[in-house]
């Protein structure tokens, strides 16, 4: 797999995420660039891993259950609406043959645990921060960024490629949320007055 397109997925999602969240202004042309790019990057991370495809609709889904007013603009309220097409287009690849209760393996169960870690701090975030910026986030967003490249450091070879696609995607959202969060908060702390 290539490493380059989760990471610049996750830059491109967070640029654009704190351009329109924080009314930064860019050319219309620089947020549809953006826009495109992650809907690349997205599709080519969900082509052929049905498992990708229907992680990241359930997170899509269940922060929108949880956080309606982040989706309150077309475009995030589009990731609804395009999402099953990612998992329409991989349905193909759903096997249950595999699945076995009683054959789990320590990958399995570590596997399991990410996945419902990712989900409860995807529903968890917004109500312990529900602030754009804050010193608080950007430590927590710190610490689940170290979390991430340990968990790439001692697991990646026995984590499921969805995770690391996962992992990627979140280091690259991650990194530049932490440097926004840096820039605005002790850089140019009067950005928002």
């Amino acid at each position: 797999m290539d490493y380059l397109i989760p990471i610049l997925g996750g830059i491109t999602a967070k640029l654009y995420d704190d351009c329109v969240d924080n009314n930064i202004q860019i050319s219309e042309t620089c947020k549809e660039c953006l826009k495109g790019i992650q809907w690349i990057t997205l599709t080519l991370m969900a082509i052929n891993d049905f498992n990708f495809s229907i992680f990241f609709y359930l997170i899509v889904f269940l922060n929108y259950l949880v956080n309606q007013n982040a989706y309150n603009k077309p475009y995030e309220f589009s990731l609804l609406i395009i999402c099953p097409l990612l998992l329409l287009l991989n349905i193909k690849l759903l096997k249950f043959d595999n699945f076995k209760l009683n054959s789990f393996k320590f990958k399995d169960i570590l596997n399991l645990l990410l996945l419902i870690s990712y989900i409860i701090w995807m529903v968890v975030e917004p109500f312990l921060f529900p602030e754009e910026i804050s010193f608080k986030k950007m430590i927590f967003r710190s610490i689940t960024l170290i979390v991430i490249l340990i968990q790439i450091l001692l697991f990646e070879s026995i984590l499921y490629d969805l995770f690391t696609k996962i992992n990627l995607y979140a280091i690259g959202y991650f990194l530049l949320s932490i440097f926004f969060h840096i820039y605005i908060i002790f850089i140019k702390p009067n950005y928002f007055l």
